[in-house]
């Protein structure tokens, strides 16, 4: 698999230029991203676990990263995986477009944890169960030290 990344100014600018030039709406962006993301996911590894579903573990935040990783779980769980979504900062801390991804998964009664409330026992047990990671933790908006609980976390 060949991966493909930008600077984050750059995805900040494709990100403004396809909301505010071409009019599309945010909450259409994140769902094509987690889509994308569940699709090259079930593509690459769906069929490394034979007999079982694949087991996934989506890390989320709050904010836009956030929103893609809500609906790349989602998508995922739609396919027969069995996704998990660590949710790393309280409901009520998300906001805008990842609020409606995120009304949209508990809507549908997915798996759903507060990963700040786990031990690191816990987390390191959730870690190991899965098959694959994904990270939608930080986006471009990120920047600075690490506050908590994503450095834990991270670590």
């Amino acid at each position: 698999m060949t991966l493909y990344a930008a600077g984050r100014d750059d995805m900040r600018r494709m990100d403004e230029a396809a909301v505010k030039e071409l009019g599309l709406p945010e909450e259409v962006l994140m769902e094509n991203a987690g889509a994308r993301v569940a699709e090259d996911i079930l593509a690459n590894e769906g069929a490394a676990c034979a007999g079982r579903p694949l087991r996934v573990l989506v890390l989320a935040g709050g904010g836009n990263n956030g929103g893609d990783g809500f609906v790349a779980a989602r998508r995922l769980a739609d396919a027969g995986a069995d996704a998990r979504l660590g949710l790393l900062v309280p409901r009520e801390r998300v906001k805008g477009s990842a609020k409606v991804h995120m009304d949209v998964y508990l809507n549908r009664k997915l798996q759903l944890f507060h990963a700040w409330e786990r031990t690191d026992g816990e987390l390191r047990g959730e870690l190991e169960r899965a098959d694959v990671i994904v990270d939608a933790m930080l986006g471009t908006g990120a920047g600075g030290p690490l506050r908590e609980p994503y450095g834990r976390i991270i670590a």
